[in-house]
């Protein structure tokens, strides 16, 4: 594992696995040596959010993750439905929160869904 240089103080190390099996690996040990360490997760990993309008609010976030998973087949983790927190009243715009990847970047070509056209936004 070639790492490039940085500044860090003399008790740091800084490491760049390839695979999540060279991250286990690492962890493993550092674990049984009981050695103190941090990970930083790349952002592929990561989640993201957008906003879906357009959904009558007679639909529950079930229906729609299930929509969304089985019919357009996203690998969607949570659907919120927002609400006016004024009014407490419930608003026809859902929150998704998705994992970054190649098969959700396309979530935003999305313009019908139910039967019903939508607009997806960040």
């Amino acid at each position: 594992m070639e790492t490039p240089g940085y500044n860090l103080p003399k008790r740091h190390l800084k490491n760049f696995t390839a695979d999540a099996d060279q991250h286990r690996e690492i962890t493993t040990y550092l674990k049984t040596t009981n050695m103190e360490y941090f990970c930083n997760y790349s952002e592929k990993s990561s989640t993201s959010e957008s906003r879906t309008k357009g959904l009558p609010i007679s639909y529950t976030e079930d229906e729609i993750a299930e929509a969304l998973k089985v019919l357009v087949r996203f690998k969607i983790d949570k659907v919120i439905q927002l609400s006016n927190l004024k009014i407490k009243a419930r608003i026809p715009v859902w929150q998704l929160t998705y994992l970054r990847c190649e098969e959700n970047e396309k979530i935003f070509d999305i313009n019908r869904l139910l039967y019903l056209t939508v607009r997806v936004e960040i």
